[in-house]
């Protein structure tokens, strides 16, 4: 056993590394470099290995370094010191005693593999102009250019350790290079160099004893040319320390996920702009650090490069997105748009500073924030939520779409108002403003004044070639859901992240409407004909709308003109008073109208509804939810009928087993069949405004009506009605529906809404769900149903029709609940009218279809009976 020596002997047990003919580092060139040591007696301290401080309480290292050559573990770690054996740069450095040790689980002492170690401190570093944190390279392949490697080791073959910090310039070996080099002791490498291993040298440098566990690393500039070091491998071994020697290194790349989850935070390249700052108004090295600006925190943020001054009430829905500190000073360093008069739209990454803060306060109406001119009209609101996309990683840059939740609603003014969302899938072809307060250029400070600029959507290919990618950050390079946008002259820059791409569009009346296209997410240096990249809002319309709990739609707007009969009113001003009320002024901020609608108008008078002029329309925005296989949710308060009722069981639980629509105060409509569960046992409670907490109402049932012809064998007469114990009381979020009365069913889609499971084998949903449905001819609908011919002698009769959805279907637990048609009244407000009650159908899959019974067939029957 020719190197049981070498696997045994104490002097391997830290093959330390230092500086072969290195140079002398100077204070503040590596502030990221720790020196791990052992306290001897008389509190001498030897440091025998090297590290690099990742986070503001871990340092990276060798696993190797866990112990001496006498089984002792470090105690200590010194930061900020380049001269170990001087006091020169003592008033910087800071020793902070090791709480744990952490080699990654897999190290052997045996081996040379996962040589890689995490020491946590005992109190947080001090970031000052001495330490800061280094980030950590994510990228598969090191960097091809020549790489620093920095330690107190020893400055040649034998000699001593080096008090001072030195620097080696390598470059990374190939792997059959690397192997060429590097004797495989089969002993200790059985699979010989592997892939989380990578080899540098140089023909005059290396890395000698008591370099271990220190840093071999890069530099790379950020969009905005900052200057940060990049932590590509953790010195572990090599051969002798002679010129032309070669060294090997754990490469991290391949342990970022267990460092990450060890740190317990997000390494990722954004999380490390954030966190390389200094608050010093100047740091210059020889590295070429770029100016910081005094008490301007690093984000990834950006502003109007070459801009314009934005005028007071140009852009009513910009909002500055602040961090309040000491002093009651505010920081704001992102932009966003008010979408709803409680929702801002934004960047996932503004949702912590450099700190890892979370932003608290959201000012709008303000075009100057550095003085009072326009405070008057200004609002400044708390923020209640911060809500980033649920895809949203900090290591990517996907996803960077999110919106903020204010603590209470805003209030339209001349200054304030929200904007809409642009929902085609292409951008403008005309120019897009870019609105924010970011800085003014690149290395400039962030403007007080709201600015702009014009810029144009740049196609897919030509945004590829000016936009490096990162494989780590965007290993699916630039996706569908971005678009890039550049002028000549202009760009967005540090500070208008989150802030708007817009473009603007104009109704028939001559009203102006802004559009955001797109969300400010990052870029290249904001230098002339630099190029921004921007969150397409087209893509996420789905996941605002359901967290802002409304429809954005803007579908409202495309009115189309009918001849209509004459009036004895003037039905142009009609016209004009409903267009006014959907498409602009206040009306439009607030929303009152569900802008999903859009109004086809002409006076088609009910029977039941005289006075009211109803118009025919149809929804855009088939969120295919519900009661229904493959159902999407439904807003709050979208269904304010919706009941869900339920059977109480042993232990206070309810089994929430129908659906049902309440109709007046006192009555639920629901299915015949839905008075009794499979044992026989009647329904007891009835809940109303499940949607939220705030107003959900739980009522006892008082009777079940059941149509006097309805028999639990045949599928015939499906129809009864729920008496409540009590009244339930209005609120947003519970109101009673309206039936369809008339003898043609409407035309058009029809949504289904319930509880139902959302596929085949699932437990009902607990939240509402709905679907599209459109209706199917009675022939094709009796070719396809499963149901027992006894059952339905008759095949599916005048007083039931049928329906199916392309993607969905409704399923259990749906029995009872309503399918619903929308009209609009010539004041604009939404009715939901019930066209049908779930009854039976096929087997809940997509495509199949489901019976209904159709209650303009049983008015009167429900009129007598709820005496109403």
């Amino acid at each position: 056993l020719p190197d049981c020596a070498s696997r045994f002997s104490a002097i391997w047990k830290i093959p330390f590394i230092q500086g072969l003919g290195g140079t002398r580092a100077y204070q503040g060139e590596f502030q990221h470099m720790a020196a791990i040591g052992w306290t001897r007696p008389e509190n001498n301290i030897d440091y025998l290995c090297g590290g690099s401080l990742i986070t503001l309480k871990f340092v990276l290292t060798a696993a190797h370094c866990a112990v001496d050559y006498a089984n002792v573990p470090p105690d200590t770690v010194r930061l900020g010191d380049t001269d170990l054996a001087s006091t020169d740069d003592d008033e910087s450095a800071q020793q902070i005693p090791i709480a744990r040790f952490i080699k990654h689980p897999q190290y052997r002492e045996s081996r040379k593999y996962y040589d890689i170690a995490l020491v946590e401190l005992a109190n947080v570093v001090d970031a000052d102009d001495a330490v800061c944190v280094a980030c950590v390279w994510r990228e598969p392949e090191a960097p091809t250019n020549l790489l620093d490697a920095v330690g107190f080791g020893a400055l040649g073959f034998g000699e001593k350790l080096s008090p001072t910090l030195q620097k080696v310039q390598l470059r990374a070996l190939s792997a059959v290079q690397c192997a060429e080099r590097i004797p495989a002791n089969r002993r200790q490498m059985p699979e010989g160099l592997r892939d989380d291993q990578l080899c540098a040298h140089s023909k005059t440098m290396d890395t000698c004893e008591g370099d271990s566990g220190g840093p071999l690393q890069t530099e790379a500039l950020d969009v905005f040319g900052e200057t940060y070091p990049l932590v590509v491998g953790v010195v572990s071994f090599g051969t002798p320390c002679i010129e032309g020697s070669t060294g090997v290194y754990t490469r991290v790349s391949s342990y970022v996920e267990w460092i990450e989850k060890e740190v317990n935070q997000s390494l990722s390249y954004k999380n490390c702009e954030l966190r390389f700052v200094t608050s010093y108004d100047q740091h210059e090295s020889e590295r070429k650090l770029q100016s910081w600006v005094t008490n301007i925190e690093v984000m990834d943020l950006t502003v109007a490069y070459g801009g314009v001054r934005a005028y007071k009430g140009e852009f009513q829905h910009m909002a500055a997105i602040g961090w309040t500190r000491s002093g009651a000073t505010i920081d704001y360093l992102c932009g966003g748009s008010l979408i709803t008069w409680r929702f801002v739209l934004t960047a996932s990454h503004c949702s912590v500073d450099s700190n890892n803060l979370p932003p608290d306060t959201v000012r709008l109406g303000d075009t100057d924030l550095a003085s009072t001119d326009d405070d008057e009209s200004a609002q400044q609101i708390p923020i209640a939520r911060f809500i980033k996309h649920p895809q949203y990683r900090e290591s990517r840059r996907y996803y960077d779409i999110a919106v903020v939740e204010l603590e209470k609603n805003v209030i339209p003014n001349s200054a304030i108002c929200v904007a809409c969302v642009w929902r085609e899938p292409e951008a403008p072809e005309d120019l897009i403003d870019a609105v924010g307060f970011g800085a003014l250029g690149f290395g400039k400070e962030l403007s007080s004044t709201l600015q702009k600029v014009q810029l144009h959507a740049l196609d897919a290919t030509i945004c590829a070639e000016r936009i490096p990618t990162n494989r780590r950050q965007m290993p699916e390079g630039l996706r569908d859901d971005q678009l890039c946008a550049r002028s000549e002259t202009m760009d967005t820059c540090e500070g208008d992240s989150g802030g708007p791409l817009q473009t603007l569009r104009y109704d028939l009346l001559g009203n102006i409407f802004s559009f955001i296209v797109g969300v400010v997410s990052f870029g290249t240096p904001c230098v002339e004909g630099s190029t921004g990249v921007y969150t397409r809002v087209s893509s996420y319309l789905d996941w605002i709308e359901k967290e802002v709990n409304q429809s954005l739609s803007y579908e409202a707007t495309r009115v189309s003109l009918q001849r209509m009969k004459p009036h004895p009113n003037d039905i142009f001003s009609i016209l004009y008073q409903f267009f006014f009320i959907v498409c602009t002024g206040v009306n439009v901020c607030d929303r009152k109208l569900n802008p999903s609608i859009s109004a086809t108008i002409e006076p088609k008078w009910t029977n039941s509804r005289v006075g009211l002029l109803w118009k025919e329309t149809e929804t855009d925005i088939y969120h295919e939810r519900i009661i229904a296989y493959g159902g999407e949710r439904a807003y709050k308060g979208e269904f304010q009928h919706i009941a869900a009722i339920g059977w109480t069981r042993s232990g206070a639980t309810i089994d929430y087993l129908c659906g049902g629509s309440l109709i007046t105060w006192r009555f639920v409509l629901t299915a015949a069949h839905c008075s009794q569960d499979i044992n026989y046992l009647r329904p007891d409670t009835v809940r109303l405004g499940t949607h939220d907490a705030r107003y959900a109402q739980q009522i006892a049932i008082r009777d079940i009506i059941v149509h006097p012809r309805y028999d639990d064998y045949t599928k015939y007469f499906d129809v009864a009605l729920i008496e409540l114990g009590q009244n339930a009381w209005i609120s947003p979020a519970v109101c009673p529906a309206c039936l369809w009365q008339e003898d043609e069913s409407p035309s058009g889609p029809m949504e289904a809404i319930a509880f139902g499971v959302t596929n085949l084998i699932d437990d009902p949903s607990p939240t509402l769900q709905r679907i599209v449905l459109s209706y199917r001819l009675k022939e094709e609908c009796e070719k396809v149903l499963t149901t027992n011919k006894t059952r339905i002698p008759q095949g599916v009769r005048a007083d039931q029709f049928c329906v199916a959805g392309k993607d969905m279907a409704t399923c259990a637990s749906d029995s009872g609940s309503p399918v619903d048609v929308k009209r609009v009244d010539i004041s604009g407000s939404m009715i939901s009218l019930i066209n049908g009650v779930v009854s039976f159908g096929t087997a809940c899959v997509p495509g199949l279809v489901g019976v209904y019974t159709k209650v303009s067939e049983y008015v009167e029957w429900i009129e007598q009976m709820t005496q109403t």
